[in-house]
C-alpha cells in the first residue's frame, strides 16, 4: 500500500492508494494533520514507503554517507561560517 501526496484543505497530507490520510498504529495521522509545503509531505511518504519495503523483506538501498569533505564542501557552499574539523 503505496503512500502518496494530496492537497486536502489547504495541507498536504499523507495519504493511501483509496484517498484516505494514511494511519499510524496508534490510529492517528500518520503525518500529524497536514503538512505547509509538498516537499515535506512528499519526503515523509517516501519514508513511509521505504520503511514498508523493508518491514516486507525487501533489499532498498541504503543512503550513501558522504565522507568528510563532501559534507565540509557543503556546509561551505550554504555560507556556513564556522570551522568544522
Amino acid at each position: 500500500m503505496p503512500a502518496s501526496v494530496k492537497r486536502v484543505g489547504g495541507k498536504y497530507r499523507v495519504v493511501e492508494p483509496s484517498g484516505k490520510a494514511l494511519k499510524n498504529k496508534a490510529g492517528g495521522a500518520a503525518d500529524g494533520g497536514g503538512h505547509k509545503s509538498k516537499a515535506s509531505a512528499t519526503k515523509q511518504a517516501q519514508a513511509i514507503n521505504l520503511s514498508m519495503l523493508r518491514a516486507k523483506g525487501r533489499s532498498v538501498p541504503a543512503k550513501k554517507e558522504s565522507s568528510g569533505y563532501e559534507q565540509h564542501v557543503n556546509r561551505l557552499r550554504i555560507g556556513a561560517t564556522r570551522e568544522y574539523g
